[in-house]
């Protein structure tokens, strides 16, 4: 069945610009697009943690955990909340206890800012001719996005020696 509501809306838009200086043409042009969505209703069970449903949020919205620093020195390990995660020590990261069960495991997961998929997109691009001579240049980019590389590669400190893109290739 095709269950679910999810909402989008967005405006995008471009300016041009001509302008002829006897055997001079200059064009410049700009354009930008923005989006939002929103999954209104999604066919899931109820979860005890708001922030672990899909709905309400951004489709494919990234989730992880959120980092308060690094660790200082072990007497700020034993008095912070227990990381389930594998062995940690001064020098490493210390996530935040969202839901204050004094334990740091996949309940503690939270949808971060954007999906991968960019809200904003931009370009802009200008020519110039004379004559048989033309040159132009273009810029375009993406904002609003957020990508999330995964893999073994991108582990720092996993799988003792191999944790590493450098190694891997």
């Amino acid at each position: 069945a095709n269950v679910g509501k999810m909402q989008s809306i967005g405006a995008d838009g471009s300016l041009v610009f001509r302008h002829k200086f006897g055997e001079f043409n200059l064009t410049v042009r700009s354009n930008m697009t923005l989006t939002k969505n929103e999954i209104l209703d999604y066919d899931e069970e109820a979860n005890a943690y708001p922030y672990k449903m899909i709905s309400g949020f951004r489709y494919e919205q990234a989730r992880g955990l959120i980092a308060e620093g690094l660790f200082k020195d072990y007497d700020e390990i034993r008095v912070s909340p227990r990381q389930q995660f594998g062995d940690y020590a001064p020098g490493d990261i210390k996530y935040k206890d969202v839901n204050g069960d004094g334990v740091i495991n996949d309940d503690d997961i939270v949808p971060l800012s954007y999906s991968n998929t960019p809200t904003l997109q931009y370009g802009f691009a200008a020519e110039f001719r004379y004559k048989q001579f033309t040159a132009s240049i273009f810029f375009e980019g993406v904002g609003k996005v957020q990508y999330f590389y995964g893999g073994s590669g991108y582990y720092p400190f996993a799988w003792e020696t191999r944790g590493n893109v450098l190694n891997i290739v």
